[in-house]
């Protein structure tokens, strides 16, 4: 189990401080992914091709993720995270220095090993000292935080702009910087005692499927994420608009994560998610609709992405409020799995309908994975009585 941490000042510090080492590494983060994106498109890469080089994130996840709880108990929290920072900060510079198609796919790989654990860890960190009670609230703010790091890197990119080694040096620089906060919050990291066991993460896997599959949904849609710039060139956006459509959805994300939090901490999480989802399908089949006019166009995103982030933070909630120490470690991996099953779905199944549905492709298959999570959801809880 978990050492028993101190309450009140020393847990307040350490939840900063993982939440505060995520938000630095998203900012890099975000200005990293719509910047790979813009130069695939540039040199000719279909849409498929430019997904299944994203979902490569996804199997290296899905590679890690089953030892993550092993590296937070040999290693400690802190120093897991310090390493995962590293390797995500290198890979990703390496990009610019990597001309054969072939070398994307190697270093997408690296880096998604490098995110998911960046992301075991933190949100390991976070869940072992809040309170059940205030989890939904917790977890809400933790990803509000890291939405502003995703709203700010496509803002900076547009600054600096996507040629240039200059924005892989913007990248690598502020996913470094994400280092501090881990170091100077190492103190207050909790401790695993016990060594994991196998197969814990199958097991959570089966026994919340209401939880899991929201990961695995808002793991599709935030890798097909991926190619939403590619959607705002087709529907005739601008290059500058276009990357910083992006930006709008994390702001709707920072915005709108708290206040759902909380309500899932006073309702029933269950109900919570197939309401998210509900709304997330009718969210993406309004886009055509709506992309003539700029400013429902940004209105309806900002909604959107907001609902479809609590699709993770309260799956999240609601799967971990009964575990502690290693099952803690094993459920956010188990919970990090399904996200990257998704994220490894999501951006080939994406970026192929961008190529066979012009230009509207995007929002039609942005459609289709919440839709399946509501039927599944609704059926799983009436089917089991929950």
């Amino acid at each position: 189990m978990v050492q028993d941490a101190h309450i009140g000042s020393k847990q307040r510090y350490g939840i900063a401080a993982a939440i505060g080492c995520n938000a630095i590494n998203a900012v890099g983060l975000s200005l990293s992914l719509p910047l790979l994106s813009v130069i695939l498109n540039e040199r000719g890469v279909s849409g498929l091709m430019i997904g299944l080089i994203a979902a490569m994130s996804g199997i290296a996840t899905l590679t890690i993720s089953p030892f993550a709880s092993v590296f937070v108990h040999r290693f400690g929290v802190a120093a897991t995270l310090i390493g995962s920072i590293i390797i995500s900060a290198v890979s990703f510079l390496a990009f610019y220095f990597a001309q054969p198609l072939w070398l994307w796919f190697v270093l997408r790989f690296v880096n998604g090993a490098g995110l998911a654990l960046t992301l075991v860890a933190s949100e390991f960190w976070i869940n072992a000292l809040v309170a059940a009670r205030r989890r939904g609230l917790v977890t809400g703010l933790y990803l509000a935080i890291q939405s502003v790091g995703f709203a700010v890197g496509p803002l900076l990119l547009a600054v600096i702009g996507p040629r240039g080694l200059a924005p892989f040096v913007a990248g690598t620089g502020l996913m470094l910087l994400a280092i501090f906060p881990a170091l100077m919050g190492s103190g207050a990291a909790p401790i695993t005692q016990t060594y994991p066991r196998r197969g814990m993460v199958i097991a959570f896997l089966l026994a919340s499927p209401i939880a899991t599959l929201a990961a695995f949904v808002f793991g599709a849609i935030e890798g097909g994420m991926n190619l939403l710039p590619v959607y705002g060139m087709q529907i005739g956006k601008g290059e500058t608009i276009a990357i910083l459509l992006a930006g709008v959805v994390a702001l709707g994300n920072l915005i709108l994560q708290v206040p759902i939090g909380m309500l899932s901490d006073r309702l029933d999480r269950r109900k919570v998610l197939i309401a998210c989802a509900a709304i997330s399908t009718v969210g993406a089949l309004l886009m055509p609709a709506s992309v003539d006019n700029a400013w429902s166009f940004f209105a309806l995103l900002f909604v959107w992405g907001g609902v479809v982030a609590a699709l993770y933070s309260v799956g999240l909630a609601l799967l971990e409020g009964s575990y502690r120490g290693t099952e803690l470690a094993s459920a956010n991996a188990a919970f990090v799995m399904l996200y990257s099953a998704g994220r490894l779905a999501g951006p080939p199944l994406i970026g192929a309908g961008i190529d066979l549905w012009h230009p509207h492709g995007f929002a039609v298959m942005m459609a289709v994975f919440p839709a399946i999570y509501l039927t599944a959801a609704a059926l799983t809880w009436t089917s089991t009585k929950q």
